[in-house]
């Protein structure tokens, strides 16, 4: 609908902390350190509760706009995201306000094209549904490869296990 493809490199995810500059050497280290931060935890639901759009700032100031689903903050997953940001190992940057989302599309999306593509999903409930439900099983720790995320480390919840 758009032509934007930057959100293709990522897979689906609800980011809990943003990223950490590390030297390859050290990733085990990190993710040890992670895990013994993250500790024992057990699964529970992440909810949706509708499509969203905003603009944030990219890293040269130029404004970018973003579509997706807006996730609902409870205190299970922001438990898991004060726990993460407890541990500032390699923290390349102060956090962000957490505001738990699912992106749809960003950082190649033009500002003409967030109304439409909003309204296109909007108008669509049975491709885009405003309320998704699913187990928050796994916590995964991501490098960049080849330009796209790859999955690291994967830390599961108790029952998982």
């Amino acid at each position: 609908m758009t032509g934007s493809t930057a959100a293709l490199a990522y897979p689906p995810h609800v980011t809990l902390r943003t990223g950490a500059l590390v030297p390859e050497r050290n990733v085990a280290e990190f993710a040890a350190g992670m895990a013994q931060t993250l500790g024992k935890w057990r699964a529970f639901p992440v909810r949706t509760d509708g499509l969203f759009s905003t603009t944030y700032q990219a890293q040269d100031g130029t404004p970018r706009y973003i579509v997706g689903w807006r996730v609902v903050p409870d205190a299970c997953l922001a438990g898991l995201h004060r726990r993460l940001l407890s541990y500032e190992r390699f923290m390349r940057r102060a956090q962000p306000a957490f505001e738990p989302h699912v992106t749809l599309a960003f950082e190649d999306l033009a500002e003409e094209q967030v109304d439409p593509l909003l309204r296109h999903a909007t108008d669509r409930p049975r491709v885009y549904p405003p309320r998704l439900e699913w187990p928050c099983t796994s916590v995964g720790l991501y490098w960049l490869r080849d330009g796209g995320w790859e999955c690291a480390y994967r830390f599961l919840a108790e029952e998982v296990q």
